[in-house]
């Protein structure tokens, strides 16, 4: 059984749960509880906790985190260790293209993924992304151009929004 290794990121908006696999980046989550011990033990049933540090690979983490808070990434070039359907996987896999400061709805992302019916289930899988912000799920917008549910919790997305948008710097 490969091994996982859990860390708490701090962020200018709140503590974020980082979850590594020899793969890459398997959660990074807020602090919401009911999302964090659903992903948690997802996690745990296929790899097993250790407490040794993969060092190298968290500091690049908070390295790439703190520079897109900065304003100086605008595209996170770390290794995913991605879990869910296959549906699922394209669905994130397509929030990585949209690009920096941009947003979709989600009838514009089913389209993009040439599944124009399948809206519904693309928010759904928009919902169950748990590798928040580096997945950026919170680009998703509402077809009229309104913030809809965010499982970080609106304010954040809007915080995120107006940073790639250049409106506003979020002091680190």
């Amino acid at each position: 059984m490969s091994t996982i290794y859990f860390e708490t990121v701090e962020t200018p908006i709140g503590s974020m749960h980082l979850a590594i696999t020899s793969k890459g980046i398997a959660m990074f989550e807020y602090p919401i509880e009911e999302r964090l011990q659903t992903h948690r033990k997802m996690l745990l049933d296929k790899h097993q906790e250790t407490d040794i540090c993969p060092e190298k690979e968290v500091e690049e983490v908070k390295k790439q985190v703190d520079n897109y808070f900065n304003g100086t990434r605008k595209h996170f070039d770390l290794p995913l260790d991605l879990y869910g359907t296959s549906f699922q996987c394209e669905v994130w896999r397509s929030l990585q293209k949209i690009p920096f400061g941009k947003t979709m709805s989600y009838l514009e992302l089913a389209t993009s993924m040439n599944q124009p019916k399948s809206v519904r289930a693309v928010a759904q899988a928009n919902g169950q992304n748990h590798i928040a912000i580096i997945v950026p799920c919170h680009r998703i917008v509402g077809s009229s151009g309104k913030l809809t549910g965010y499982s970080g919790e609106l304010w954040r997305k809007e915080k995120l929004l107006s940073l790639e948008r250049g409106q506003e710097m979020l002091p680190f």
